[in-house]
């Protein structure tokens, strides 16, 4: 069985960020599998880490860009440094994965050359002029192998920190392939009606019969608190896991 690690983005910048983490603990528990969740610490000022549990403590950077590049390149090192793993699943707590079918997945793709996720575009223009929309993994949840993940570490100073950290890791990693999968999106929540909480259940279902593994669910900026509208998401996935 390949071995994959979780690294998963993780702040109190939302109350509800807290029933995404005892998911994923719980998970982890129940499929024996090893996750970390990176978080920043105002106390911490220079490079180093601090491992506390299934935390890796970062440094704080003020800019929010360069904060979440720092932490996701501080959780690789740590990978490769400190484990055997095969895979980094780099995560937010926004995204639950079910791992039986994660892990049918990995047994399907490469050891090596491994740039996996769902696709998102944005534009972008070369210093040559050339303008484009640069396909990238997902933030949300993306995969690379270890090869990759060495790659991403030895061209991290290559690439402005100006870009959001999946949009720089693409640029980053501007000539490696990538391997789009599919996700389940419950983000157009707008109310707490019977009719809404039935729909979600219905497309969370017909998401597993489709053997789709990635559910986000982000309902934010919306009139009613994000808490109680992902809370109807996070309720009927507990029901799968």
């Amino acid at each position: 069985m390949k071995k994959f690690i979780a690294l998963i983005i993780d702040s109190d910048a939302e109350p509800i960020y807290a029933v995404g983490r005892e998911i994923w603990r719980r998970n982890a528990k129940k499929h024996n599998i090893e996750i970390y969740f990176l978080r920043a610490d105002e106390k911490i000022t220079d490079d180093s880490i601090r491992v506390e549990g299934d935390t890796i403590h970062s440094k704080w950077i003020d800019n929010f860009s360069d904060r979440l590049i720092d932490k996701t390149l501080k959780g690789f090192k740590y990978c490769l440094e400190k484990t055997d793993c095969q895979y980094i699943l780099r995560t937010n707590l926004s995204s639950f994965f079910d791992i039986p079918l994660f892990k049918t997945y990995l047994e399907s793709i490469p050891p090596s050359g491994i740039y996996a996720g769902p696709f998102e575009y944005f534009p972008l223009t070369l210093p040559n002029g050339i303008s484009g929309n640069l396909r990238f993994c997902s933030g949300a949840g993306y995969l690379i192998s270890r090869d990759i993940a060495l790659l991403a570490l030895e061209r991290q100073k290559e690439i402005s920190s100006s870009f959001l950290d999946d949009v720089w890791l693409a640029i980053t990693l501007m000539d490696i392939q990538r391997l789009p999968w599919d996700r389940c999106d419950i983000t157009n929540i707008e109310n707490l009606s019977e009719n809404v909480i039935m729909e979600v259940e219905s497309k969370i279902q017909n998401a597993y019969k489709e053997k789709t593994f990635h559910f986000r669910i982000n309902n934010s900026k919306k009139i009613i608190r994000r808490e109680q509208l992902d809370q109807i998401g996070w309720d009927k996935i507990r029901k799968k896991i």
